[in-house]
């Protein structure tokens, strides 16, 4: 209890410090966490210095660390005051510190020598395995960025590097010795907590370093670290640390292979997170993807021979208990045997012998004969030289010797009374054994049964309260075939038959038995005939539960060929579908066929539906696909709303789409989607590979194309790969690959035309337009790379700049004096429907400090059109900012206006195709729409704009219609920022002399 409280007060007091660090970093936090180091590192010396018992001790290695660290500390922030920056890196105090890991690791290791007597490999592979996971986890979410990063000068992130691997060896020897069964003193807890702390600092530490944010976290979790050190130096406990333990049986329980299976989460991080990484950071992450799956490949491995080695052992050891049970010789036979029985239980390089323990020589491991405690004489134990036996061989080893010895007592009792025992006497002894045969079967891992002739079930071990949920004594009398499931009893029905027959099977027999919960469990079955054994009178079946290790090898192969969502073939293993496929027709002279459909708009469903729905979306639909397609072919998801289908044997393009169009209509019919009907629509490109030289990742790219080509073309649902396809897919790909940098190589950039108000004649408003200047293509038209834009989601990014560089250039003319004016920026569907659209845009005029009642978002009238209820609740949020709303390309096609009542808009801008040619005298009917837009504009309380005036006839004619504004090359073209002042002085264009 003292020990306790002083741990809680040591606790409470480092909460304290933690607080007021995290709150005030660089005033009385920050200095008072430096005097609780330095502290905390002289109660640490203090207690290294202190008397201890006769024996190792970490305290020494432990006061040299805490001394290294808090001097380190204390020399980091007195270079800090020096150079007025919070955390220098590198700095002199480095020359320390890094000497401090490096006896920390030697800690450590000394920690590990003593809890672990004997080599454990697969603990190693555990710990390696986790350690792989929190690599891949912590490169792609902040450290990739940092070793890469050519802004952070190369001496700070190689004087990094030392540290980061000594944590690394750190955390490997961590996680080796927690993967140790076994009991540990309080001392090493305390230790581990406070190892556990200072991972946590280093690790903020790495953020501020590739972040330039979390040094108040790492300030703050300091305090911990060191008071949970001092609690392990000053834990009566703390000189038992290092003494060695006796080791222990490893068992695959539900923990250890939860934590071995939470390694497979790791490459879901490289997905979030690092999807779109590429150069040197790409192949670090494959490396690690790839060392993490061969290690969890060997573990898997391991794994299953363990446990078939157990399983070999268990039976082994009932099968010579039975055996010892039947003989009936003098005690040296019977000794003679137990000798012959252990070799049966360890390698065949072990030396095994019955003599005189000699417990000085290294490589002799003894037990003795009558483990149970009796006088014996020293020489009557069990050597075994050049080989120590693992727990689980020992424990069965002692398991063997305490029943022989028992069977060896009473051979040699019923040889002394033979004569003067009656049968009853004998009957009992008979009744003994039986008991003995029970106690060893109960006392075993697996379930034990033993069945008759009618498949009843004998006798039951007590294992089955544990595996089963049920009682032993119930099941006795019952037949076995109760407890399988269905589907299995006629293949044990065979496989009983069969060992009854002297036959049986090389494979153990695997069936399915209920539990009492009503849940299963996968059980491998092993036979032995003991019909002719007095006492057992039946079929003795060693069940030993696999469930674990079957789903452990099930999720392993699933995680490499399979889509976790809809548990289609994913697109690895779906190129290997078609590689095979391609074999295969190579040798008939056939050909085969590759589909990739894709959902329309699935990203724009997935944003209004939300992720849950829109996953089930994609589940019905891959319910739809299997049942529209032939037996023969395989189905994949390769990504997002993008599946594909292989047709083995179709090489006739005719026959392919006629495949095809049957899958898009199963599609088409309307599914149920949470409490919705939902009516969704598909494409399709189709690639045929009746030449044979092409491979399978070379049909997936001509199917792309072709679907490529099927999205840009609305008639079209179905296309066809062509040769000439190629070339146009190269230069959209081209231009997709050369835009995603196009911002940051300055090629892209702003250019504004401006807005007259008829009235006055003045520029009132400037429209902001996108240009790019390709390095090789020249001039790409906003037609061309923005819908490229859109599709490869780089239309955030672009319209954020665009928004960004027309509130700055505005704050600029204001500047200049030229205020009044206001701004235009397009906005697209896509940009409209992003989840946090609202907070990016109020974040840019946040940054720029624009007045956001002097910005106008233009959006197309398709987008109103489309899902108005979503797009109305983000239309009336950005309004909320403050921002003005106008309606572009007013008018172009569509009959119902019901959706302008939902909107609060300021502007309707009148479609160029209105414009052109207007003449009352000769187009009645186009002057009549654009009087009705205007009157429509004056009525719901806004402008209009005209856009696309070239002619002075269209000017004379708008002016009359009553049209508020106008834009276009009779006034002004496009202009760049740097002549909008000049253009504003001159003030050419004067309507009110018209």
């Amino acid at each position: 209890m003292h020990e306790a409280g002083r741990v809680t007060k040591y606790l409470a007091a480092s909460t304290v410090v933690a607080i007021l660090a995290f709150w005030d970093t660089d005033g009385i936090g920050g200095a008072l966490v430096l005097v609780w180091t330095v502290g905390a590192a002289a109660a640490l010396v203090w207690q290294s210095r202190l008397p201890r018992p006769e024996g190792p001790s970490i305290l020494p290695i432990l006061g040299w660390t805490g001394f290294l660290l808090a001097a380190g500390v204390v020399i980091r922030s007195i270079h800090g005051a020096l150079i007025d920056q919070p955390f220098p890196f590198p700095s002199p105090a480095d020359l320390l510190h890094f000497p401090a890991y490096v006896l920390m690791v030697t800690l450590l290791w000394k920690l590990y020598r003593a809890r672990s007597t004997g080599t454990n490999v697969d603990a190693w592979l555990d710990g390696i395995a986790l350690s792989h996971a929190i690599a891949i986890i912590a490169w792609v979410t902040f450290y990739g960025d940092f070793v890469f990063d050519d802004t952070i000068p190369f001496l700070t992130r190689l004087a990094n590097a030392p540290f980061d691997i000594t944590v690394a060896i750190s955390a490997i020897i961590v996680l080796r010795i927690s993967a140790t069964p076994g009991a540990r003193p309080h001392a090493y807890r305390l230790l581990a907590w406070s190892f556990a702390a200072l991972a946590f600092v280093d690790l903020a530490a790495a953020v501020t370093l590739a972040r330039g944010t979390g040094l108040s976290l790492t300030v703050a979790l300091s305090p911990f670290a060191a008071s949970l050190a001092v609690a392990a130096a000053r834990h009566e406990s703390v000189h038992e640390v290092l003494k060695p333990h006796q080791p222990e049986e490893v068992r695959y329980n539900k923990l250890r292979l939860g934590l071995i299976s939470i390694s497979l989460l790791a490459p879901v991080f490289v997905v979030v997170f690092h999807r779109n990484a590429e150069g040197r950071n790409l192949f670090v992450v494959i490396g690690l993807v790839i060392s993490l799956a061969v290690v969890m490949t060997i573990r898997a491995v391991r794994i299953v021979h363990d446990h078939q080695r157990a399983t070999e052992l268990e039976r082994t050891l009932a099968t010579e208990v039975a055996r010892l049970a039947q003989e009936d010789s003098t005690p040296e036979r019977l000794r003679r045997e137990i000798l012959i029985s252990s070799r049966k239980l360890l390698p065949v390089r072990a030396h095994i012998a019955i003599g005189e323990a000699q417990p000085d020589q290294e490589d002799l491991w003894s037990v003795p004969l009558t483990p149970d405690g009796q006088k014996q004489s020293n020489s009557n134990h069990l050597l075994v030289r050049n080989y120590r036996p693992d727990p689980r061989e020992e424990r069965l080893l002692r398991t063997l010797l305490i029943d022989g010895e028992r069977i060896m007592r009473a051979s040699n009792a019923r040889m002394l009374d033979a004569k003067a025992k009656s049968e009853a006497e004998a009957a009992h002894q008979i009744a003994i054994n039986e008991r003995r045969f029970r106690a060893l079967v109960q006392n075993a891992s697996d379930l034990v049964l033993v069945i008759d002739h009618d498949a009843s079930i004998t006798y039951m071990s007590e294992a089955s309260q544990r595996i089963l949920g049920r009682e032993a004594e119930s099941c006795v009398g019952q037949d076995v075939r109760e407890l399988l499931i269905q589907g299995d009893v006629s293949d044990a029905n065979r496989y009983v038959a069969a060992v009854l027959n002297d036959s049986p099977p090389a494979q153990d027999l695997e069936v399915r038995l209920l539990h009492s919960d009503g849940s299963t469990r996968l059980f491998e079955c092993a036979f032995t005939d003991m019909f002719n054994v007095e006492g057992v009178n039946g079929l003795v079946i060693n069940a030993t539960d696999v469930t674990n290790q079957r789903t452990l090898e099930r999720d392993l192969l699933n995680a490499a060929t399979t889509d976790p969502l809809t548990l289609m073939l994913n697109r690895s293993a779906f190129i290997n579908e078609i590689s095979s496929a391609m074999r295969s027709a190579s040798l008939t002279g056939a050909g085969v066929s590759v589909a990739i459909i894709n959902i329309d708009n699935f990203r724009q469903l997935n944003e209004s539906l939300g992720p849950v729905l829109a996953d089930q979306v994609l589940i019905n639909s891959s319910h739809a696909i299997r049942r529209s397609v032939r037996l023969a072919d395989s189905v994949a998801r390769l990504w997002g709303g993008e599946f594909a289908v292989l047709f083995p044997t179709v090489s006739e393009a005719s026959e392919a789409a006629a495949l095809v169009e049957r899958v898009l209509e199963e599609l088409a019919i309307p599914m149920s989607v949470g409490e919705k009907d939902l009516e969704i629509t598909a494409r399709a490109g189709i690639s045929t590979g009746g030449d044979t030289t092409l491979d399978g990742p070379a049909l997936v790219r001509q199917a792309d194309t072709a679907l490529d080509t099927a999205r840009r073309n609305a008639d079209h649902r179905v296309v066809l790969y062509e040769e000439e396809m190629g070339e146009a897919a190269s230069e959209r790909i081209d231009i997709r690959d050369r835009l995603n940098g196009s911002i940051d190589n300055g090629e892209l950039r702003l250019v504004y035309q401006p807005i007259v108000d008829f009235a006055t004649g003045d520029i009132v408003s400037m429209e902001s337009l996108a240009r790019w200047e390709h390095p090789e293509r020249g001039n790409i038209p906003p037609d061309v790379f923005i819908p490229i834009a859109e599709s490869s989601g780089y239309i955030d990014k672009l319209g954020d700049w665009a928004l960004e560089t027309a509130c700055l250039q505005l704050i600029e003319w204001n500047d200049l004096g030229l205020v009044g004016l206001t701004i235009s920026v397009n906005m697209s569907a896509h940009q409209i429907r992003a989840n946090d659209i609202v907070d990016r845009v109020q974040s840019i005029l946040r940054r720029t400090g624009v007045d956001p009642t002097s910005v106008v978002i233009e959006i197309t009238e398709s987008v109103l059109i489309d899902d108005t209820d979503f797009i109305a609740s983000r239309i009336n949020a950005l309004r909320g900012l403050g921002l003005g709303l106008a309606i572009d390309d007013f008018g172009t096609g569509y009959s119902s206006l019901s959706y302008l009542q939902r909107y609060a808009f300021d502007i309707l801008k009148i479609d160029r195709s209105f414009v052109t040619d207007l003449d009352q005298a000769k187009n009645a009917r186009r002057a009549e729409v654009v009087r009705s837009i205007v009157s429509l504009a004056k009525g719901l309380g806004a402008l209009t704009v005209a856009e696309g005036v070239e002619e002075e006839s269209e000017r004379r004619e708008l002016k009359k219609l009553g049209c508020d504004r106008a834009q276009g090359f009779l006034f002004y073209t496009p202009v760049e920022a740097s002549e909008v002042p000049a253009i504003l002085a001159a003030k050419s264009v004067s309507l009110r002399a018209a």
